[in-house]
């Protein structure tokens, strides 16, 4: 699998297998609704040979958040925390992820899952 943000061509994950994955979320905008767009790419390898047979699947996951800083301490400084998850799948003819689901809608746990992907 590959992922990176859409417009950029810094990957995030590079012919990767994983049963999860962390997606950065931009804070350039507080407190107003930010929206950043991801490729995932099934089977990215295939695209290096003449074969139309193995070509890669991109589908594309757009996520949409509040970020807000929130202080903690003269010793911490501020954390990061996004509210109003919102997160889907743009359709196309052949799409490989099958649902998206926002399991919670506040991150303010690096540590647990926010989003799954169904496949």
């Amino acid at each position: 699998m590959n992922v990176f943000e859409e417009n950029s061509s810094k990957y995030i994950l590079l012919d990767k297998t994983l049963d999860s994955i962390i997606l950065p979320l931009r804070i350039d905008a507080l407190d107003t609704t930010n929206t950043t767009r991801f490729i995932i790419e099934r089977d990215g390898d295939y695209d290096t040979d003449e074969d139309d047979n193995t070509v890669s699947n991109i589908d594309t996951l757009e996520v949409s958040y509040t970020p807000e800083l929130i202080y903690v301490s003269r010793a911490c400084g501020y954390k990061s925390i996004f509210n109003n998850l919102v997160a889907s799948r743009a359709s196309d003819e052949n799409n490989w992820i099958l649902d998206v689901q926002v399991i919670n809608n506040t991150i303010n746990n690096e540590d647990a899952a926010h989003i799954n992907i169904y496949h």
